[in-house]
């Protein structure tokens, strides 16, 4: 299980720095959903584990770390599905599109903080 926890690290680093090199609006938004989804296995992969209880696992999951998760997952889901829309209507504002795509940055930017709080990125 740490073994595939740490695969899944690498693979969100990896993921972070394409969306950096990103050159066009739309490019930087699905290279963020990219990143997201990598955050997202991450932390199904941490859900699945048994809830922790008095037993003492040595391997489980926390429930209100399991809510946080959850709560942010749901915020990024969520900029980036309307960052998608925004990049992809046409005629409207470079300031339109600049902002979704920095809420989405930010939203992200949450979900992994979330994630390292957790101990499950590094």
């Amino acid at each position: 299980m740490r073994n595939a926890l740490a695969a899944v690290t690498l693979l969100a680093a990896l993921t972070a720095c394409a969306s950096l090199i990103a050159e066009t609006p739309a490019q930087r938004v699905f290279a963020l959903t990219a990143d997201y989804r990598a955050l997202l296995t991450v932390a199904l992969e941490y859900e699945s584990l048994p809830r922790c209880d008095k037993t003492g696992r040595v391997l489980c999951s926390d429930a209100p770390a399991v809510e946080r998760m959850r709560k942010a997952d749901r915020y990024a889901e969520a900029a980036l599905d309307e960052a998608e829309d925004i990049v992809r209507a046409p005629g409207l504002t470079e300031d339109s599109v600049r902002l979704a795509i920095r809420a989405a940055e930010s939203a992200v930017a949450v979900f992994r903080l979330v994630l390292t709080e957790e101990g499950l990125l590094e």
